[in-house]
């Protein structure tokens, strides 16, 4: 009777569901964990958007907008980030690196005080041609890490 049941339960299933719940089994899932996004530097507002601006020429990292009055400068989304920026949704034989992903990074600078300057780094990222409940990604740290000792290296 039991057997019954199972073949019954399998002709009402789709294939589909079968290979979507393997290709689950089988995934690793990202996580978000807490990353250092803000660092406050011991330098005045005018070296340390000097050093930003410096360090996104190094990183060759194309800008969108530069809005120094405000603090804020938009990097230019880019399909050109490195894989080890990112913790993304990965199937079994599927690495992230195979998919395109998509890079959005701001920088936002504000000053603390005359000799203190805070610098946030925002960084989003997702994956194209995957379904939507797999296409977010989260930040390594590494590019803001790269940022902030770029920064420190330029003041």
């Amino acid at each position: 009777m039991r057997f019954l049941f199972l073949r019954r339960a399998r002709r009402a299933l789709p294939p589909q569901v079968g290979l979507i719940l393997f290709a689950t089994a089988c995934a690793h899932v990202p996580v978000k964990t807490d990353i250092e996004t803000s660092r406050v530097f011991d330098a005045d507002f005018e070296r340390t958007w000097a050093a930003v601006i410096e360090t996104s020429a190094q990183l060759v990292v194309p800008v969108e907008s530069i809005a120094k009055d405000s603090g804020l400068l938009t990097l230019r989304r880019t399909t050109a980030a490195p894989p080890d920026w990112m913790d993304c949704y990965e199937e079994e034989g599927n690495r992230a690196a195979d998919y395109p992903q998509l890079a959005r990074i701001n920088i936002f600078v504000k000053r603390v005080s005359d000799r203190q300057t805070q610098v946030t780094v925002n960084s989003f990222f997702e994956r194209s041609h995957v379904l939507p409940e797999q296409a977010g990604c989260y930040s390594t740290e590494r590019v803001e890490g790269l940022f902030f000792a770029g920064i420190a290296r330029n003041l």
